[in-house]
């Protein structure tokens, strides 16, 4: 069974579409456990293709989180990079940082703060800071509920014109988690994330993960993305609708 999915894995990386959004999916690195303690979670996916031109891609996600009674801090990286011969396919990482306070049974409040680049886009550089609630719509072992929505300042810095933005944005999304098993695992998300002066900028983001335990704390995950963007980079390349299909193996503690 482990050598079947890992076949799988190898040749759906070298095939898989590196298009991606700008917005962060937090609720894959969540745990679920109401007891202080560490985890850890750590996604590699690698990819080489060798015929007329040579392909190489490589992704790296890791998720830190600390939980302690009714206070969760979550610390996100994430880097991928994907070349053919001498152009850059995709190049693009973040760092995340959120801390989520419980203040009700069912709501919570929650700060982050990001770092972000994308060279594909043609974003040099762009953060974020926000900070609103998050609620519990329905709660249980097998199957849960969340909603968030939160306000956010953004200040992005465009890597060909050089024009810089500031804006202040609603970042509204809903969540489900479903566990049928302890071996299988099915996260869906959706963002909305508008300018508050301007609702016809915004953003929308959709993702997806299906994870397969294989053995103990290692996964074989499949993850889908898309986002549209109303207002992108003012570059004719640039397209407003991304895509990214992936897969790899993750490790858990």
């Amino acid at each position: 069974m482990v050598l079947k999915a890992l076949r799988y894995f190898l040749l759906f990386s070298l095939s898989s579409s590196f298009l991606q959004g700008q917005i962060v999916n937090i609720e894959q690195f969540r745990s679920s456990k109401d007891t202080s303690h560490w985890s850890f979670s750590e996604q590699f996916n690698f990819g080489l293709l060798q015929n007329t031109q040579r392909l190489m891609s490589f992704n790296n996600s890791s998720g830190l989180q600390f939980q302690q009674k009714k206070f969760r801090s979550i610390f996100l990286t994430n880097f991928s990079f994907s070349r053919t011969n001498n152009n850059d396919i995709e190049r693009s990482g973040f760092l995340h940082l959120r801390f989520e306070n419980s203040i009700r049974k069912y709501w919570s409040l929650e700060y982050f703060g990001q770092a972000q680049m994308d060279v594909p886009l043609k974003i040099n550089q762009r953060y974020l800071l926000g900070a609103g609630l998050r609620a519990s719509l329905h709660k249980r072992k097998k199957l849960s509920f969340y909603t968030g929505h939160l306000l956010m300042v953004e200040y992005d810095e465009e890597i060909e014109t050089g024009l810089q933005h500031q804006d202040l944005r609603l970042s509204s999304y809903l969540n489900l988690n479903w566990h049928p098993s302890q071996d299988f695992t099915c996260l869906l998300i959706t963002y909305y994330q508008p300018r508050l002066d301007k609702f016809a900028d915004y953003r929308i983001s959709f993702q997806g993960q299906l994870s397969f335990k294989i053995w103990k704390s290692l996964s074989f995950t499949f993850n889908a993305q898309y986002a549209f963007d109303a207002f992108p980079v003012a570059l004719p390349n640039i397209p407003q609708q991304t895509y990214k299909l992936s897969n790899g193996i993750n490790f858990k503690l």
